[in-house]
């Protein structure tokens, strides 16, 4: 059995897998055996070592392993079970005989979504990146304080970087409302031209799937689904301008430009080039589809992961 798989998923492998034919058992074995052996060296010993309880872990995070373990019972496939199983064996963590969590194998886990992460389980696949990406720690027991603090931290940015006093520095050519930025850099000439550049690039960002020109959800007031679609045709007529409103999003767009506008406002050394969208467009849209992430969440997670990986190819956006 995987580690810590669920009785379904590790029943699933048993009976569909067999070790001389199946090449992905045989490597899920073999990386599931270096874990073992790893994490007796790193002990330096045999402390036996156990599957921390959900009632061990904090709210949320209890909630996501129930989440994604009661999806895995219900995979498409024998493969994308096991997958799920192996992913969570990886991620969840195991208490020792000194009380004290392990940190998930982040070597493990590279090597494991080398091989994809299912499409059945967004939630997993949006924390796998999150993980990856250096936004979550490897400690799984403060990824609730984590995300409380960043989440806190990006309400604060958007408070600083983003002010009605001074939406006039913003102001579209429409003369529509826009939000402003504080702070003296960039000059109120320099926003209108970013803004610009960001409502270009964002509104050719995967057309073809539709979901960025979606209203976000809805909330109590918000138009219905027919007005929502009847919006959307009165824009697309004629050719009509298309425009994003950062003060108050009220669709996907809004909110993946008020992403790039405000990273342009933090780093304006680098501020903001063609192409950022691209790389930014699929994070929020993976994020986006967790089901156990509010629009809040999603937004603040997106930014931080954006800019994290940004911090990594921000040298090919320099000129």
């Amino acid at each position: 059995q995987l580690r810590g798989g669920t009785a379904r998923a590790a029943a699933l492998l048993v009976a569909s897998a067999r070790a001389n034919e199946d090449p992905i058992c045989e490597k899920l074995k073999a990386c599931q055996h270096e874990v073992a052996v790893e994490a007796q060296r790193e002990r330096g010993g045999d402390s036996p070592k156990s599957k921390s309880s959900s009632s061990s872990l904090p709210q949320a995070v209890a909630e996501f392993f129930h989440h994604v373990e009661g999806h895995g019972l219900y995979a498409a496939s024998h493969d994308s079970a096991q997958r799920i199983s192996a992913l969570v064996s990886c991620i969840k963590p195991i208490k020792c005989d000194d009380g004290l969590p392990e940190f998930l194998n982040l070597a493990l886990l590279r090597r494991l979504c080398a091989e994809g992460v299912p499409e059945e389980v967004p939630a997993l696949r949006a924390t796998v990146w999150k993980v990856l990406l250096g936004y979550l720690p490897a400690n799984v027991l403060r990824w609730d304080e984590s995300l409380s603090r960043t989440r806190a931290l990006y309400l604060q940015l958007l408070r600083e970087g983003f002010r009605d006093d001074t939406a006039e520095a913003v102001a579209a050519d429409t003369g529509e409302k826009s939000m402003g930025l504080s702070g003296s850099r960039p000059a109120k000439a320099d926003v209108k031209s970013i803004l610009r550049l960001v409502t270009k690039d964002v509104a050719r960002t995967r057309p073809e799937l539709g979901f960025f020109a979606r209203r976000l959800p809805r909330q109590q007031g918000e138009a219905t689904a027919e007005e929502d679609e009847g919006e959307q045709n009165q824009g697309q007529a004629g050719g009509g301008q298309f425009e994003v409103e950062v003060a108050e999003p009220r669709r996907h767009s809004d909110v993946l430009a008020r992403i790039l506008l405000l990273y342009a406002r933090l780093n304006p050394g680098i501020g903001y080039v063609q192409g950022m969208n691209e790389i930014c467009a699929p994070i929020y849209y993976l994020f986006a589809c967790d089901p156990l992430s509010d629009a809040a969440a999603v937004e603040a997670d997106a930014f931080f992961c954006f800019s994290l990986l940004m911090a990594e190819m921000s040298d090919a956006f320099v000129e």
